[in-house]
């Protein structure tokens, strides 16, 4: 039987962002022992100074 754990410390708000700026951070993953493979989904959110939100990636459909 496979356990699944999610672990997460909630959303980073990375302060006011230029356009064509960016934030480089670290992503650390915390794998057990003998785990042969995962997968991870990472997305983020944004909004300009309109109040305008875009989501990365992009909704399906």
């Amino acid at each position: 039987m496979q356990t699944q754990t999610p672990v997460s410390w909630g959303p980073v708000n990375f302060g006011v962002l230029w356009a064509g700026e960016n934030i480089p951070f670290t992503l650390k993953y915390q794998v057990p022992a003998g785990v042969t493979s995962f997968k991870t989904t990472i997305s983020a959110t944004a909004q300009d100074a309109c109040g305008t939100t875009y989501s990365y990636p992009p909704p399906a459909g």
